[in-house]
């Protein structure tokens, strides 16, 4: 039978193609008529997860990846090549984020269980050590794979500065209470 008019929309996706003549990979807009699902309009993108840490950073944007891509969405995940294992897993296309001796160094390090001296280690370590090849490493994934949005971790903040600078629209997750702000709570 016919459909309803409302339930036919025209989706943009990219193709990535390599013709032999074009170097590096051409990408081209393709439009094409998708059914509308039940319960509402559906608009593929292409999302890039970015987030770095420990296992209690990266699992919840795995479990984030894996809802999107069940959705329909094409996921790829920025993190440390550690939890590439688990990202593949998922189904989703792992991107590297640093060292994974690196990682491996810091979980290992006997200040990550000192109550005062863990949180100037991971500052340090992890956010501070890391801004700036997070940053060019997300840069060359923003301009090899096109995403149509990034979802970042809120202590990277690289992502969110490579979305600006490249017309990208970022969102941060707030992965602790700590960094739910709330007008008239004390610190």
């Amino acid at each position: 039978g016919l459909l309803p008019p409302r339930a036919l929309r025209t989706v943009a996706t990219w193709s990535t193609l390599t013709p032999r003549s074009i170097t590096p990979k051409a990408r081209w807009l393709t439009l094409r008529r998708v059914e509308t699902p039940p319960g509402g309009e559906h608009f593929p993108v292409r999302v890039l997860l970015a987030t770095i840490g420990s296992a209690g950073d990266t699992h919840p944007f795995i479990a984030v990846g894996k809802r999107l891509r069940a959705r329909g969405h094409e996921v790829f995940m920025a993190a440390n090549p550690h939890f590439h294992p688990r990202i593949r897993d998922a189904g989703l296309e792992p991107i590297a984020l640093g060292e994974e001796a690196e990682l491996l160094r810091v979980l290992m390090d006997p200040r990550l269980a000192n109550q005062r001296q863990s949180p100037y280690l991971v500052l340090e370590e992890l956010f501070n050590n890391s801004i700036e090849p997070s940053f060019e490493a997300l840069r060359r994934a923003v301009r090899e794979i096109r995403p149509d949005a990034i979802v970042r971790h809120h202590i990277l903040p690289a992502a969110r500065w490579v979305g600006e600078l490249e017309g990208v629209p970022v969102a941060t997750v707030a992965l602790t209470p700590s960094m739910w702000f709330a007008k008239g709570e004390p610190m």
